[in-house]
């Protein structure tokens, strides 16, 4: 169902148009993706917890900004739907800004968005954190609970990119697991360990802090997890889980199935 995936932090200026030439002058921010579907389409998540569906006009519109610039789209919609260079310029702009406003898209002509003060460098404190957690001699539910607060704090504090980076960064242990019976009693662990903390947790934690958690432990322990994000379009819904082969953690599977997933992490 979906054709093409822009990602924030993977946008490269391409090829000049053959009618006008100029680059990219917009970008998408930090933590947004662009997902374009088969029926033209298209729906802008923010993994901070923003999302919004767009048009099929829309959606041609930002993909051939993002990938040409903004006279690109003006060509386009010209050349495509017989209108006024005039008008097609005024409703590029319209609706550039429009996304601007909301705070998913930047113009290349300012900096890039940056987190305010000091809070990108504090990102780097999550990685000695983690080694610290997985150095105490705590349960696997107290573990679990001290995870799913970090997790919490870091996806709101840093975004969704900067805590994936820094937990990502963390070095895990090597699997010596011998038994595929061991793997397995070691992921019902974790499991039922996540679920019982974030039942009683003091915290709002959700399917990212749970996902994010459940991956953490899984891979301390020296199991392959993987960290998914799928979307739902009707309604429009984003969600996030963690996976060790076809068992899913701390989450229920029927939501997961209901996803097109669009971006893992192993």
């Amino acid at each position: 169902m979906i054709v093409e995936i822009l990602l924030a932090d993977s946008l490269r200026s391409a090829c000049s148009s053959p009618l006008l030439s100029q680059a990219s002058d917009y970008a998408l921010k930090p933590n947004v993706i662009l997902l374009v579907l088969l029926d033209g389409t298209a729906r802008l998540l923010d993994l901070d917890g923003h999302f919004c569906a767009i048009s099929a006009t829309g959606a041609l519109i930002l993909t051939e900004t993002l990938k040409l610039g903004s006279t690109t789209a003006v060509n386009r919609l010209v050349s495509e739907y017989g209108v006024q260079l005039s008008q097609a310029q005024e409703d590029v702009e319209r609706f550039l800004k429009s996304l601007e406003t909301r705070g998913v898209i930047y113009s290349s002509e300012g900096s890039v968005p940056q987190n305010k003060h000091i809070i990108s460098d504090l990102s780097l404190l999550l990685t000695p954190m983690l080694q610290c957690i997985g150095t105490l001699p705590l349960s696997l539910k107290r573990q679990a609970w001290l995870i799913l607060a970090l997790a919490y704090l870091s996806t709101r504090l840093f975004g969704w990119s900067r805590t994936i980076t820094a937990w990502k960064t963390h070095r895990h242990e090597v699997s010596t697991h011998e038994s595929q019976q061991e793997i397995d009693s070691i992921v019902k662990a974790v499991d039922l360990a996540v679920r019982e903390a974030a039942a009683h947790h003091l915290l709002n934690v959700e399917c990212k802090e749970r996902a994010l958690c459940s991956w953490w432990m899984a891979k301390e322990a020296g199991i392959p997890a993987r960290l998914t994000l799928g979307v739902a379009f009707f309604p429009l819904t984003s969600h996030c889980w963690c996976e060790v082969n076809s068992d899913i953690l701390a989450d229920e599977p029927e939501r997961s199935e209901s996803c097109t997933q669009f971006l893992t992490y192993t």
